[in-house]
């Protein structure tokens, strides 16, 4: 939960999560069934974590965690049954983006990366921060792909790879730039996979991809620069 949010708000038709000065930054909505014949049933909300004030009749948050219950009653409904989740939308990226690369940061924050859209290849990145549900612009990363993936490093940078590149990049978000990584073995025709980690013990991370008509990955290990 955001640092910021203090006090919940249940509306009726969500709960409004609200800041120090009763500004709302994130909403919950509960959960609704929707059964086989199109009835739709919607649930009901349960907090813990905090108290009901009185007073003005708003939840107050205790600690950093509120556990949310949400309950919906299936009786009388016909399977197969769907539930949708309690999202709201967010606000608007800058730039429509596909196949990009979307990680969050240590800040709280996460960071979007390349992609591609009806014009092409996107460049730009952008930083979104769900405490004031706005869109920043970041630093370009420099390299673009068909589809760009990411990992976050053990000293909280993040290291950035696409389709067809020798080489990645590493963002810092402390100062909102990029560094080349050193160049792998050979380009590949489609970007690691998406399951690759950061190997905390040695900040070295391991890129696996599988080029077309081979049945055993090829992987490649990439020690990144040390922070400066």
């Amino acid at each position: 939960m955001p640092a910021s949010v203090r006090h919940i708000q249940d509306t009726g038709d969500y709960l409004q999560f609200l800041d120090e000065s009763a500004r709302p930054v994130l909403r919950f909505h509960p959960a609704v069934v929707r059964d086989a014949n199109g009835h739709s049933r919607a649930g009901s909300t349960r907090l813990a974590g905090g108290r009901m004030n009185p007073r003005t009749q708003v939840f107050d948050v205790d600690g950093a965690q509120v556990r949310i219950t949400t309950e919906v009653s299936l009786a009388g409904l016909t399977a197969p049954l769907v539930v949708d989740p309690g999202w709201s939308s967010t606000a608007t990226m800058a730039e429509a983006r596909a196949q990009h690369a979307g990680l969050l940061l240590g800040t709280g924050q996460l960071l979007v990366v390349g992609g591609v859209n009806r014009l092409g290849f996107v460049a730009s990145s952008e930083r979104y921060d769900p405490d004031t549900d706005t869109w920043s612009a970041a630093a370009a990363a420099g390299i673009s792909g068909n589809v760009t993936i990411s990992a976050r490093l053990s000293d909280g940078r993040a290291l950035v790879l696409t389709d067809g590149s020798t080489s990645g990049r590493i963002y810092d978000p402390a100062t909102d730039t990029w560094s080349a990584t050193g160049p792998m073995a050979a380009p590949r025709p489609w970007p690691p996979s998406r399951g690759s980690t950061p190997v905390n013990s040695s900040s070295r991370a391991a890129a696996i991809s599988r080029p077309p008509n081979c049945t055993t990955p090829r992987a490649t290990r990439s020690s990144p620069p040390a922070a400066s």
